[in-house]
C-alpha cells in the first residue's frame, strides 16, 4: 500500500472510529428485553421467533431450507437480520417503500414455494416482510449518496491531506485487450478456437492481439471514436468504482489524482498518462498481471477536486462509512441472552 493510500485509509479509518464511539453510546446491549425479545430498534420489538423465520427464510434463499448452519454461519444470519431491520428503519425515515411490483413478486415467490415454508411455520406476511426489509436495505444501500450528504468535515480532512500535482481531477478512456499464453510447463502456442466448418472464431494468442491492439491505437491517433472502436474490438475491463467494481469498455472514465492509479489498473499506464496533455493517447502497455495490452487517452485534466472526479470520490468516502452513518442515526437495543438461546438452543 503506498503513502497516498494510506492516507486514504487513515482518514476514512479515524472519522469510523470516531462514529463507532457514538454507536456505543446510541447502543445498549443491556438485557432489559425480555427473554424471547432479541432486538429493539427505535420503538420496533423482534422476538426470537422472528430471527428464527429470518434465518430460515435466508436457508431457502441459499437453496436449502433444512440445512444445519455452524456456528459462524448464526452470527451471520444474526448480523444480517440486525442489519435489516436498522437499515429497513433509516429507510423508513428517508421515506423508501415496498413497489407494488416488488410486492407482487415476492407474493408470487412465496407462493411458489408455500408448502415448505408452511412447514416451518412462515407466514406469507412473514415472507413479505422479509422481503419489504431486504428491498429497503438493498435501495438505501445501493443509492445511499441520494438520502445522505458526506461530512464536510471528513472530507475537508481527506481533500486537506494533498497537495500539489495531487490535487488535480481527470477524465480518460482506457481501451484492454486480453490474450492467452500457454499453461505453465506448456510447450508451443495456444491454438486459435475454431468452428464446426474449420473457420477461426476466436484468436487471442499474444501476438495476434497485440497486433490488434496496435491497429485499434492508429486508428483513435487518426481521430476514430475511441468508445466506438472498443466496443467493435476491445474488451471490457473492471474498474473500481464506490465499494465494488464496474464494467466497462471505451467509456468515460473520472479520477482525481489520489485515485488516478486504481482507476487506471497499472502504474506503467498511471506514469503514463500522468505525462500527457488533454486529447492525447498513451502508447500501448502491458497490465499488472501480464494478460492484457492497455491504452488510454486523457480526456482532460484540471486543478484541485472538481466535476465529476470530485463528486465520485465523495461517494466513495460516502459508501465507506455509511454503516457508520446509518447506526449513529438508528437507536437499537440487543439481548445477548436471547442471541444465546438462539445460537445454543
Amino acid at each position: 500500500m503506498d503513502k497516498k493510500q494510506l492516507v486514504i485509509v487513515y482518514v476514512i479509518a479515524t472519522v469510523i472510529v470516531a462514529l463507532v464511539v457514538g454507536v456505543v453510546i446510541v447502543s445498549d446491549t443491556t438485557p432489559r428485553l425480555t427473554k424471547n425479545e432479541v432486538l429493539k430498534v427505535k420503538n420496533n420489538i423482534y422476538t426470537l421467533d422472528e430471527l428464527e423465520k429470518f434465518m430460515n427464510i435466508s436457508k431457502e434463499a441459499d437453496g436449502d431450507i433444512e440445512k444445519s448452519l455452524t456456528e459462524e454461519e448464526m452470527e451471520t444470519i444474526y448480523s444480517n437480520f440486525i442489519q435489516s431491520k436498522i437499515y429497513a428503519a433509516a429507510a423508513d425515515s428517508k421515506k423508501i417503500s415496498f413497489p407494488s411490483g416488488e410486492a407482487t413478486s415476492a407474493q408470487a415467490e412465496y407462493d411458489s414455494k408455500a408448502e415448505i415454508f408452511e412447514a416451518h411455520g412462515i407466514t406469507s406476511g412473514d415472507y413479505m416482510r422479509y422481503a419489504e426489509d431486504n428491498y429497503k436495505m438493498t435501495t438505501l444501500k445501493n443509492n445511499f449518496s441520494a438520502y445522505y450528504d458526506l461530512p464536510e468535515d471528513l472530507y475537508n480532512e481527506f481533500k486537506n491531506s494533498y497537495s500539489g500535482d495531487d490535487l488535480k481531477s481527470y477524465s480518460f478512456r482506457t481501451m484492454r485487450f486480453y490474450y492467452e499464453e500457454p499453461e505453465s510447463g506448456e510447450s508451443g502456442d495456444v491454438e486459435p478456437k475454431v468452428n464446426e466448418s474449420g473457420e477461426v472464431v476466436e484468436d487471442r494468442r499474444k501476438d495476434v492481439i497485440r497486433a490488434k491492439a496496435e491497429a485499434a491505437l492508429v486508428e483513435v491517433n487518426n481521430g476514430g471514436d475511441f468508445e466506438k472502436i472498443a466496443e467493435e474490438h476491445a474488451d471490457g475491463r473492471y474498474t473500481i468504482h464506490n465499494n465494488g467494481l464496474l464494467y466497462l469498455n471505451g467509456n468515460l472514465e473520472y479520477a482525481i489524482g489520489p485515485t488516478l492509479e486504481s482507476k487506471l489498473g497499472s502504474i506503467d499506464l498511471y506514469n503514463k498518462v500522468k505525462a500527457l496533455n488533454a486529447g492525447e493517447v498513451t502508447e500501448i502497455v502491458h497490465d499488472e498481471e501480464g494478460t492484457s495490452f492497455l491504452f488510454t487517452k486523457l480526456e482532460s485534466v484540471e486543478d484541485g477536486f472538481v466535476g465529476e472526479a470530485d463528486k465520485e470520490v465523495r461517494e466513495e468516502l460516502l459508501m465507506q462509512i455509511q454503516e457508520s452513518i446509518i447506526l449513529e442515526e438508528v437507536k437499537y437495543e440487543e439481548n445477548m441472552s436471547a442471541l444465546i438461546q438462539f445460537m445454543y438452543n
